[in-house]
């Protein structure tokens, strides 16, 4: 079982978000769940919307934006 999670709160126009909250970049692969990865990334990418939301690893919870 996998230590990481993360939890998509609500979609919002990318250019809503200042860079300068921007702290690190990550790259999300999937694991096991490319359908579910590949429907969001479609989505995100006809929307032209981000997704907000949490991302735990470990015991370190982050907010996050994924965008396309």
């Amino acid at each position: 079982m996998s230590d990481e999670l993360i939890e998509l709160d609500k979609f919002i126009e990318f250019f809503q978000v200042d860079p300068h909250y921007f702290e690190r970049t990550f790259l999300l692969i999937p694991d096991n769940s490319e359908k579910l990865y590949a429907l969001l990334r479609k989505v995100l990418e006809k929307t032209g919307l981000a997704a907000t939301g949490k991302l735990t690893m470990s015991t370190r919870e982050r907010i996050i934006l994924i965008h396309y």
